[in-house]
């Protein structure tokens, strides 16, 4: 189906492109693409036929092969049947034989599926082509065999469960074994048919292989027969009208305008005939217009306001006009032969150097063929002997090989022109250097063509391309920042309305996409008539003023936030000392309001005693020598109460370094105060207590049980040596008692002296350490360097100030003792007025470095009592204790004043008093 209705399309096809063509009447009423795509398609098309006709006839030939397969595996289908039925009976007289029930069942079921397989592909293969065979019997052979078979080999399989082998083996012999001569004659049939039908298949291939070489020779021949005619034909339709064509250009270029071509038909050809003819008309049209041109074009030259010189190759002037003379101030006689390479005619280049004459304009037309436009010489007038400023441009005219003719020379006196031309580059210089000084770009508005032009600087602020100097007020408004373009149409519609406005908007630059604040000041000049004409006007980028202001405003709003919520008092005060601004938290610390402090200065809410002390930081800070300081102070409220705060104040100085004002930021400490004072008084109280308390178990472990002790010893002593007559055990015992007792006596006394030296209140700090250092000695067995500066011993101290070196020096010796595991130990004692220097030094394996941060944050309390002991002892008389450590050993430092002060006086609180402080500053930097 699918080939006949090809060949019956490319009928129809050719059919009606022949009944185009005998409409047409001749080849040379179509065009030249058209005939030959018709040559062409024809070709094509009879090739396509006998193409289809060939694919037909391997159709037909592949439908045979396709039979001859049928047959095929028809015959090994049937073939495959009687071979397995043959192996069956075998197989089953072999299980018969062997006697296995078990296996006979098995086996017999496996080969019935076997075998039914093969008869069912069989029985499939003869079905498909049963409409064509000869013998219906074929297909009933094999469902007879398909149904008897397996009923035969289930009652095989009974007799052998059974155990009846005779029979199985007589059941085969006479039943299984018949089935074999069905499929016998079921083969010897199909082999029949097959052997007929494939003879039949051969024969129908051959037939169909002549056709189709017979086809294919036919074919060649009549695609052939065709090109030729058709190819004839044609090319004869094309090469009549070519030689008329031709003869046609002959007669042209031999100045015959007025040939004319025969037009024959509508192709391409009849169409260039039709041009040929009109070009020759107008050839002989413009000939005539030719003539005319040149008497007008003299008449030109001569009227022309620039000079105008016609030369030949050799340079000579050839054709001149007026101007041409008064420009060179040559007359007519010399300069009808003056030739313009002569060397004696001074040309200079526009920098003034002299121009060789190969360079000049004229000979570098007739030296390359090319013009040469607007090149600006300077040349000297022969009649005043003045220097010129000429404009000059060479056109030359070709001949047909590419020579040049003549040479067309144009002269332009430019001097005037030039001489405004450098008046105008020097204002124009001094103003692009002020704009670009000024970061100011200048534009002019056509209100009437909306032309916008920009000066470079205004191309380059907006992100233009180089160059980019003239443009439409849309590129204009296009470049302006989305969000602001409806804000400067505004302005320039008020800007029509009043006649000059100033705007600030943002612009979005078109090279970088960078956005930038501009700030464009306009003004409309208008006509006679009063309507605006123009709108001239400057801009300039305050990016970085926008910048400032945005970060100004940032920072105020910051610091607002920060200064009116801050937990901490804040103030600002100018340089005569008055409270310009506070904030709600140094009001309230002080119980004044917004509108009293201003009229206050920073010395009527100081204590009275700390006032010059503050103004004296103060007018550090004014004249530059502190940048800030810290230090702390007292403040009296409004309502007379005292108030402690620590107050930090720096300066905020102008570009001249002049001080605008100072932030001073006030903490009140005034419960910390008061915690501490009462944490140390009672801390004060303890120690007192804690002395008290050991000097009395001291008395009364010395005035009671060491009394005792004593007594006890005497006793035992005399019971040693009493004549007694005592058991030699007894003795013994007595001895040990009076060893036990003499040894408890000394570690009383020991433990007395450690509880409260009596040596410290009668000798004084440094007999008392002298013998506590030589009994540690004896006890310890440490090796103890005690060395006391000799300017010490003449000074005297508080019994606080005693207490608290002895107890140090005490509690550091345990240390070592118990902690360090050295075997020397070094106490020293220097003074260092106004202070004594106290250390206490080992050469033991140290403190851990974790530990001894630790010690140094909790004051000593994560290194237990005895280290927390002597920072409190050393801190309550106004010292205080410094601990390092390394591998070599460990070193505790305990500095004391020599005048004895309490911390934290009850005068401190109620403001009676001042307390000497330590001021914190910080010096101006180097740079």
């Amino acid at each position: 189906m699918g080939i006949s209705a090809t060949l019956r399309f490319q009928w129809l096809r050719s059919l009606s492109v022949a009944t185009a063509f005998r409409r047409r009447g001749h080849p040379s009423q179509l065009r030249i693409g058209v005939r030959l795509t018709l040559c062409f398609a024809t070709i094509v098309l009879l090739m396509i036929a006998s193409h289809a006709f060939t694919l037909w006839q391997f159709d037909r030939v592949r439908s045979q092969e396709e039979r001859m397969h049928q047959l095929d595996q028809e015959s090994r289908a049937v073939l495959r049947v009687h071979a397995d039925l043959l192996n069956l009976r075998n197989e089953l007289q072999d299980l018969a034989a062997a006697g296995d029930a078990k296996n006979f069942a098995i086996k017999a079921s496996e080969m019935r599926s076997r075998f039914l397989d093969q008869v069912e592909e069989a029985n499939r293969a003869l079905r498909r082509r049963s409409g064509t065979s000869r013998d219906r019997t074929m297909l009933s052979t094999l469902e007879t065999i398909q149904s008897s078979l397996p009923g035969q080999i289930d009652a095989l399989t009974d007799l052998a469960n059974a155990g009846d082998w005779p029979a199985v083996r007589l059941r085969v012999q006479n039943q299984v074994a018949p089935l074999s001569s069905l499929t016998s004659q079921l083969v010897e049939k199909v082999d029949s048919e097959v052997t007929e039908e494939t003879a039949e298949a051969q024969q129908s291939i051959g037939r169909l292989e002549r056709r189709v070489f017979a086809m294919h020779i036919l074919a060649a021949f009549l695609a052939l027969l065709v090109a030729g005619i058709l190819g004839t034909v044609v090319t004869r339709s094309i090469t009549r009208p070519l030689a008329l064509l031709d003869a046609g250009a002959h007669a042209l270029a031999l100045g015959d305008f007025r040939h004319q071509v025969a037009v024959d038909g509508i192709d391409e050809l009849a169409t260039l005939a039709k041009a040929f003819n009109d070009a020759a008309q107008r050839l002989d049209t413009l000939y005539g217009a030719l003539r005319a041109s040149e008497e007008r074009f003299r008449s030109v030259v001569a009227a022309a306001p620039v000079g105008i010189a016609v030369l030949d190759e050799s340079s000579t002037i050839r054709i001149f006009n007026q101007r041409f003379l008064e420009i060179t101030g040559l007359t007519e006689e010399k300069a009808a032969a003056l030739k313009l390479n002569d060397p004696s005619i001074a040309v200079m280049y526009e920098n003034g150097t002299p121009c060789p004459t190969s360079e000049r304009p004229s000979q570098k037309a007739i030296a390359t063929g090319k013009p040469v436009l607007n090149e600006v010489m300077r040349s000297l007038d022969r009649a005043t002997g003045e220097l010129r400023w000429i404009l000059t441009s060479a056109w030359p005219l070709l001949r047909a090989d590419g020579t040049v003719s003549q040479v067309i020379t144009t002269l332009t006196d430019i001097t005037q022109q030039k001489e405004v031309e450098e008046e105008l580059r020097s204002g124009r210089e001094l103003l692009a250097q002020a704009q670009h000084a000024a970061q100011l770009g200048c534009f002019e508005l056509d209100l009437r063509t909306r032309k916008v032009v920009w000066s470079a600087e205004m191309a380059d602020l907006f992100g233009l391309p180089p160059g980019t100097l003239v443009g439409r007020h849309e590129d204009w408004v296009s470049l302006i920042y989305p969000e602001d373009r409806e804000f400067a149409q505004q302005s320039f519609a008020d800007t029509l309305k009043t006649g000059e406005s100033i705007a600030e908007y943002r612009i979005l630059r078109r090279v970088d996409s960078e956005i930038r604040w501009v700030e464009s000041r306009g003004r409309i000049l208008f006509d006679d008539a009063g309507q605006p004409l123009r709108l001239i006007g400057v801009t300039m980028d305050i990016t970085g003023r926008k910048s400032a202001e945005e970060a100004l405003r940032r920072s105020e709003e910051e610091f607002h936030i920060i200064f009116e919520h801050a937990a901490i008092g804040m103030v600002l005060v100018d340089p005569a000392g008055y409270l310009l601004r506070s904030n709600p938290a140094f009001r309230l610390m002080l119980g004044y309001d917004e509108r009293e402090l201003p009229h206050l200065t920073f010395a009527d809410v100081t204590h009275p005693d700390d006032v010059n002390e503050n103004r004296s930081l103060y007018q550090d800070v004014l004249d530059g020598k502190l940048d800030r300081y810290q230090v702390k102070k007292r403040y009296i409220r409004k309502d007379g109460e005292v108030r402690s705060a620590r107050l930090t104040v720096s300066a905020l100085r102008a570009e001249s370094g002049e001080v605008r004002y100072c932030v001073a930021m006030v903490e009140d400490i005034t419960s910390q105060e008061i915690a501490e004072y009462t944490l140390l008084q009672m801390s004060r109280r303890l120690l007192r207590i804690q002395e008290e308390e050991q000097r009395r178990i001291a008395r009364e472990v010395h005035d009671s049980t060491s009394q005792e002790l004593t007594a006890l010893t005497l006793n035992l002593g005399a019971l040693k040596a009493s004549a007694l007559e005592i058991p030699e055990k007894a003795r013994n015992q007595i001895a040990e008692s009076l060893a036990l007792a003499k040894q408890v006596a000394r570690e009383i006394r020991t433990f007395s002296y450690l509880l409260h030296p009596p040596m410290l209140n009668e000798l004084g700090l440094w007999a008392a350490l002298r013998m506590f250092v030589q009994e540690f000695r004896e006890r310890s067995g440490l090796e103890v360097d005690l060395k006391i500066a000799r300017q010490l011993e003449s000074e005297k101290l508080d019994n606080n100030q005693q207490m608290a070196l002895y107890r140090f020096v005490q509690e550091a010796l345990a240390n070592v003792h118990r902690h360090s595991g050295s075997k020397t130990a070094s106490v020293q004692f220097r003074l260092k007025r106004p202070a004594i220097e106290a250390s206490v030094a080992d050469s033991g394996h140290g403190i851990a470095p974790a530990l001894l941060n630790e010690i140094r944050e909790s004051n000593g309390m994560a290194a237990g009592v005895g280290v927390s002991g002597m920072h409190e002892r050393i801190a309550f008389v106004g010292g205080k204790l410094e601990i390092k450590s390394d591998e070599h050993g460990a070193k505790f430092t305990a500095v004391i004043p020599l005048e004895y002060r309490e911390m934290f006086p009850d005068r401190w609180l109620t403001g009676s008093a001042k307390e000497p402080r330590t001021v914190e500053i910080e010096s101006p930097s180097s740079d």
